[in-house]
């Protein structure tokens, strides 16, 4: 018998969630979502975050909080949510935003994290850069911890780890779930990572990551995974191929002439034979994070920062803006979010 994940599944297509429901049943799996616990309509939001957020969202949250309220009540213990979501639809990222908002406000005491897809920088939707900013702009204010996943990291690391030339969605979804899995404690970030108001944002670096035919003829060791792991986090690069060696942090010189990638906290989670007898230490030099505080990372303004500025081009030529309007959210609302998402990127320029 399989077991039930403690989930809820949202979308304003039914079709999808159909098919995220057939396929778990269906799968080698132990385990499969539970009867009654989706939520679907017949109709899509069509890419405006403010018909998801200002038309579906008040019309149907009490519906989903609901479905929500009758897991929580069925769990032992629980510990907080886990949203998964995408930024650059309507569903995804408006409804989505407003189902978090309706969370918070009925669990206030429970930890609440969102798991957010970024967008490929171009060609996924034409207005995906309004809808981001709203997205993140919102959870900024609600979320204890924001996780951002990028589409254009997923597709480098399945060309250049997995040889996978050309990723699909599925191949997509699974690298996401891969590096997601690796970290279960949810609680404990938020605890020691997502420490000040003002840093949210947070990324997921996991390894190794190779095709599983090529697992038999390969052997790991603690000091190579962990060196490659400490070199992404000091270049903030996302795949352990192709890394800058040269860049180093032996000293305040080093960290001064070059682009270090800094973080307020950082949490290391080691699984697999040996891994209590590990040496971490090199992961604890003090170069490596702001010198007041002691991983939101900074490599996530590398992210934020073309998306809003795609966004202002758009704002300020008027683009599309109608179409936002036509369901609640005008300038004001955009002029809000823009400041918002400036005093976020501030924030986290001064580490």
């Amino acid at each position: 018998m399989k077991r039930h994940a403690r989930a809820v599944l949202v979308d304003m297509e039914p079709k999808v969630v159909d098919r995220a429901i057939m396929s778990a049943a269906h799968s080698a799996a132990n385990w499969c979502y539970p009867p009654n616990s989706s939520f679907s309509q017949q109709s899509g939001s069509g890419n405006n975050w403010a018909r998801g957020y200002n038309s579906y969202g008040p019309k149907f949250a009490s519906a989903v909080c609901e479905l929500v309220r009758r897991e929580a009540e069925q769990a032992d213990y629980l510990g907080g949510f886990l949203l998964l979501q995408s930024m650059a639809g309507g569903t995804g990222a408006g409804l989505g935003t407003y189902v978090a908002e309706a969370i918070r406000d009925t669990f206030p005491s429970s930890f609440l994290m969102n798991h957010c897809i970024w967008p490929y920088q171009s060609g996924e939707v034409i207005v995906q850069n309004y809808n981001s900013l709203l997205t993140l702009a919102h959870l900024a204010e609600i979320s204890d911890g924001i996780i951002l996943m990028e589409n254009s990291a997923l597709h480098t690391a399945c060309q250049r780890l997995l040889s996978i030339q050309r990723p699909s969605f599925n191949v997509r979804t699974s690298g996401t779930s891969q590096q997601g899995k690796q970290v279960t404690l949810f609680g404990d970030i938020v605890e020691k990572v997502c420490c000040h108001p003002a840093y949210r944002l947070l990324s997921l670096r996991a390894l190794p990551r190779m095709p599983p035919a090529s697992l038999d003829f390969t052997t790991f060791t603690w000091p190579a995974i962990l060196r490659r792991l400490r070199q992404m986090q000091i270049t903030g690069s996302v795949v352990e191929e192709g890394l800058q060696w040269n860049m180093k942090v032996n000293s305040s010189d080093d960290i001064r002439s070059q682009h270090i990638n800094r973080s307020l906290a950082a949490m290391l989670t080691l699984r697999g034979q040996g891994s209590r007898q590990a040496d971490v230490s090199m992961f604890s030099h003090a170069g490596l994070y702001t010198p007041w505080a002691v991983q939101p990372l900074t490599t996530c303004m590398g992210l934020i920062r073309p998306m809003q500025d795609k966004a202002y081009k758009m704002y300020n030529a008027g683009a599309y803006l109608h179409q936002y309007k036509q369901f609640g959210i005008d300038k004001q609302d955009f002029d809000s979010c823009f400041a918002r998402i400036e005093d976020t990127y501030s924030s986290y320029q001064a580490l």
